[in-house]
């Protein structure tokens, strides 16, 4: 399943990220400027105006696909084949390894956009009670075709595998991405849990969230209102002490 781009289109496309990708700034050989990406709207408005291609995209990654997928893109490459350099606060994008032929840059995300809905699935473990109940009597179970319950086992962890061997990707999974005194530990599935799984076609960028993983989350909204609604599910309120403090 790909876009299926028109070539005259897509050659177009080139044309202008090639033109755009030249006047990127990247702060620290990590993090590229979201406003020196400004020129990369003109992508968007060469993209055709109704459609398959125009539903899907917006459906995916919002009314600046190519904007956006750039953007994200970039920023996932920059982060795990890079990462933080203090001693360059401020560069062109082209300046880096990699990044000097602009042509040849545009025509890789070019074709890597064109590849676009991509699949994904989610996987959020469930408590404790749960994953006994379908590790010992229920097993899996389909809830529908994008939605699923999986007990962890040794073919779980085959078929989806916890670590993807990019080390900075991993890095970033196991929340050890950020600061400079972290461990990095192996992360592993919960040789004893159980997983709600839900599967969604779109694009997943590097800081997110988008559309894509927005429905997924508002699936598993659904799924848990479902489940409280039916007496399924029983709800605890609970007082916390403690401040919760974001990660970014």
């Amino acid at each position: 399943m790909s876009l299926n781009i028109h070539e005259k289109c897509k050659e177009r496309l080139v044309e202008v990220i090639a033109d755009s990708l030249g006047k990127i700034d990247v702060k620290n050989r990590m993090f590229v400027e979201r406003m020196s990406c400004i020129d990369l709207v003109k992508a968007d408005s060469i993209l055709p105006n109704s459609g398959n291609i125009k539903s899907t995209l917006q459906s995916s990654i919002g009314e600046l696909p190519v904007f956006n997928f750039i953007f994200e893109s970039l920023s996932r490459e920059l982060t795990e084949n890079f990462g933080y350099d203090s001693k360059t606060p401020i560069s062109k994008l082209t300046d880096i390894d990699g990044y000097q032929d602009t042509t040849e840059v545009s025509r890789r995300l070019v074709d890597e956009f064109n590849s676009l809905p991509w699949r994904y699935i989610f996987s959020i473990e469930l408590n404790s009670d749960m994953a006994k109940l379908f590790q010992e009597s229920l097993g899996n179970f389909d809830i529908s075709e994008s939605m699923a319950i999986r007990k962890s086992d040794d073919n779980f962890s085959l078929i989806y595998p916890p670590m993807s061997g990019i080390e900075k990707r991993d890095e970033s999974i196991s929340g050890n991405g950020l600061g400079l005194l972290s461990i990095f530990t192996e992360h592993s599935w919960n040789a004893s849990g159980a997983f709600i799984q839900i599967k969604n076609d779109g694009f997943v960028g590097q800081y997110g969230p988008a559309e894509t993983h927005t429905q997924a989350i508002e699936k598993l909204k659904s799924f848990c209102g479902l489940g409280i609604a039916l007496r399924l599910f029983k709800i605890n309120a609970k007082y916390r002490s403690t401040v919760v403090v974001n990660k970014y």
